[in-house]
């Protein structure tokens, strides 16, 4: 179907033109089709090699790497005094996390009022502007990422002692910010209909698979793609459908600082009600707070 004469023109002057609305709902139509398709491709292809038996990490072999990989990234030691320790502790709570240590559990960070907490689930991290939460998962990323397939030459001690390559772990996740996710979305927006098609399909493999994560949700605008779309909506609930491991990164509502319940019903807000309810299914949910160590 090609793109109607004035198109952007009609949306602007009447939404509900009849014209710019089968247009729009023959967009969204196509998006459908290229996700289904995409997630039976994926279903073909992707199959999880088993795990190998290994110990678990030793906590402190793997706190002496992420001290390491944070003065690599920042330049400066990571202040485990910051925020009255609470920096450390949230340190401490994804180490075990990341470690599948069941001394997760015990962190007085999760949030458990309407769910319970789990090591097959993913991370919602929510707190205030500038507390580390996106920086702590950098270097996570990063670090996890010197112990993949493609650079495989970090060791790391097991819990008996061993060395062991952390690839061996398979800890390495995708990143992004929720702007570049939509940004990324817009540029798929071709001349050629068959390109388009393979962009997204692109797009939407990178955004449905492994494990991922977002940062600075809730801030991002609609895409707009002939047509808008409610990105996070449609990927939260395909990788929702898909058991897809996922960590978020978002901040408290501006004018409900530190209102835990406030800051989950953005998520209903922005979303809709079915992604709020599967959140709770979804994610290990951390709350901080303290002051913002951005100077």
């Amino acid at each position: 179907m090609r793109k109607p004469i004035m198109y952007d023109f009609r949306k602007m002057a009447n939404p509900d033109d009849p014209i710019v609305k089968k247009y729009d709902d023959w967009v969204a139509e196509q998006d459908a089709k290229i996700i289904e398709s995409t997630r039976e491709t994926v279903k073909r292809i992707y199959k999880q090699k088993p795990a190998l038996k290994l110990e678990c990490i030793n906590i402190q072999s793997l706190k002496n790497a992420f001290l390491n990989q944070w003065k690599k990234n920042e330049g400066f030691d990571f202040n485990t005094k910051a925020n009255n320790g609470q920096s450390n502790i949230f340190l401490f709570t994804l180490m075990y996390y990341f470690a599948q240590n069941e001394n997760f559990f015990k962190s007085p960070l999760l949030y458990s009022n309407k769910t319970i907490p789990a090591l097959n689930k993913g991370l919602l991290i929510i707190g205030p502007f500038g507390v580390g939460k996106s920086k702590i998962m950098k270097v996570f990323q990063d670090l996890f990422f010197g112990g993949s397939q493609y650079q495989d030459n970090t060791i790391i001690n097991d819990e008996s002692g061993c060395p062991q390559f952390l690839f061996n772990y398979k800890l390495s996740f995708a990143s992004y910010t929720a702007n570049s996710v939509v940004l990324s979305y817009e540029g798929c927006q071709t001349d050629t209909k068959n390109t388009e098609q393979m962009n997204k399909r692109a797009f939407w493999s990178k955004m449905l698979n492994g494990k991922v994560y977002f940062d600075d949700v809730l801030t991002e605008d609609k895409a707009s793609n002939y047509g808008k779309i409610d990105l996070f909506s449609k990927i939260l609930q395909e990788r929702y459908a898909n058991k897809r491991i996922t960590f978020i990164t978002c901040n408290y509502k501006r004018d409900a600082p530190l209102n835990q319940e406030i800051a989950l019903q953005q998520f209903a807000t922005k979303y809709g009600t079915l992604v709020y309810d599967r959140l709770f299914e979804m994610f290990n949910i951390i709350f901080l707070t303290g002051e913002s160590l951005r100077r």
